[in-house]
This record gives C-alpha cells, structure tokens and sequence, in this order.
C-alpha cells in the first residue's frame, strides 16, 4: 500500500517533505505569520475605536472658534500704523 506522498505531485511531495525535515523552522515562520496577522488586527481596530473616539472627544470639549471680521481701509492708513509698531517694545 502506498503513503498519500506517492499519489502527490513532486512539488507538493517536496514542500511537505521539507516542512517535516526542518520543524522547528516552520513552526517559527507559522507562529511569525500568526504574530503579524494578530498585529494588523490590533492596528486596524485601535485606528478604528481612536479616530472615533478623538472626533467625538474633540467636538466635545467646545474647540476654540473664532472669525475677525473688518471693514476695508485706505492706503494712507497703513504707514501711521508700521510707525506705531516701530515707537511701542514688543510691537503692537
């Protein structure tokens, strides 16, 4: 009676006869897959529950909001003004 590896094609014969040669290495390279997999799950799910929660924290907390608003002036006005800023420390 013949092994399931007689009815395999040679390639697939040789990938499974190298997995069982060296055990120890593909236990790591699966547990490496593994570790990887389980990492961009916890990524993809902090990103998720964190760029809710920090739009929601931030509308909240009544984030500063201003709009200054001003009429327009006259050309003569803006050299009395750099001259103010010159006379006062710190400027205006």
């Amino acid at each position: 009676m013949k092994s399931i590896l007689g009815f395999l094609r040679p390639r697939w014969r040789k990938v499974l006869a190298d997995l069982s040669d060296n055990k120890m290495r593909t236990l790591m390279v699966v547990a490496s897959i593994a570790v990887g997999a389980f990492a961009v799950g916890t990524i993809t799910t902090a990103y998720a529950i964190l760029s809710e929660d920090i739009n929601a924290s931030f509308a909240s907390a009544h984030p500063a909001n201003i709009e200054i608003v001003t009429d327009p002036f006259e050309e003569e006005f803006i050299p009395g003004r750099r001259n103010l800023a010159k006379s006062r420390p710190g400027g205006i």
